[in-house]
């Protein structure tokens, strides 16, 4: 793959979206476990903005890697290109993937201005050797699910399965809890597709669950249960969560948003 036009489309093919001044293309390479970005248009400090929610999505999914193409973009202002050098999750303390920018050398050097540590590749194909590397030190399934009473299930199999198959057993009942109570929060407080993602970034298992509905989680008190339902009782969801996962947050999607853990592999 030499240009943006053949990035590999993934699930259902790739998707277009933009403003007009700045559009993006945007595809999943499973076998990398990479999501692939290709801007077209003119960045300024206005249609950054654009970019940064474009990109944000993209690290929802917490993929192995993100590579960004601007190979078909113009810079109005080199503030704008500060985008680039180091998104952010709104919520802080996310589980952030790498970023691999592919630039021509003179958009490069400017990046290089804004962050020397900065990883700029000169062509698609270098990029993409890169994120093989680091796809050989991660792992990465994705699964979308219908918002039903059988997403949970789904969820914990695919989840149990990625911790029998990465060799990480120490964490494969905590895994299987968090992911069935985060799905069951998305089930319960959405109606929308359900997407769940689970990555081996060591020395951490991260699980992702993203859904339509935008409104954060929040941990409730916990309600006693109804005699005539005496497994019915509400509000250890997300307190499972918390005792299991070394962190968790919640991060604010274009739509909906992505509630994320972190698992601590032991030793």
């Amino acid at each position: 793959m030499t240009n943006t036009a053949t990035f590999p489309t993934g699930r259902g093919g790739p998707a277009v979206s933009g403003t007009g001044k700045l559009s993006a293309i945007v595809a999943r390479d499973d076998s990398r476990g990479a999501v692939l970005i290709a801007f077209e248009g003119e960045l300024t400090l206005r249609s950054a903005a654009r970019a940064r929610s474009v990109i944000t999505k993209a690290l929802a999914e917490c993929p192995v890697v993100v590579i960004v193409s601007l190979d078909r973009v113009r810079i109005a202002h080199d503030g704008a290109l500060a985008v680039f050098v180091a998104p952010r999750w709104r919520a802080g303390h996310s589980p952030e993937a790498p970023l691999l920018l592919v630039a021509r050398a003179s958009v490069a050097a400017r990046l290089r201005v804004l962050n020397r540590g900065v990883r700029v590749h000169a062509t698609l194909d270098k990029a993409l050797t890169a994120a093989g590397d680091l796809r050989a030190e991660s792992r990465w399934e994705h699964l979308r699910l219908d918002a039903g009473p059988l997403a949970a299930s789904f969820a914990r199999s695919i989840v149990g399965d990625a911790c029998l198959g990465w060799d990480v057993h120490d964490l494969l009942y905590s895994a299987r809890a968090v992911v069935s109570e985060l799905v069951n929060n998305a089930v319960e407080h959405g109606s929308t597709p359900i997407d769940v993602t689970v990555t081996l970034r060591r020395p951490y298992l991260y699980l992702v669950v993203a859904d339509g509905n935008p409104a954060p989680p929040r941990i409730r008190p916990i309600s006693a249960a109804d005699p005539r339902a005496p497994l019915a009782e509400r509000g250890r969801g997300l307190r499972v969560v918390e005792a299991e996962a070394y962190r968790w947050g919640c991060a604010a999607l274009p739509q909906g948003k992505a509630v994320w853990a972190a698992l601590r592999l032991a030793g």
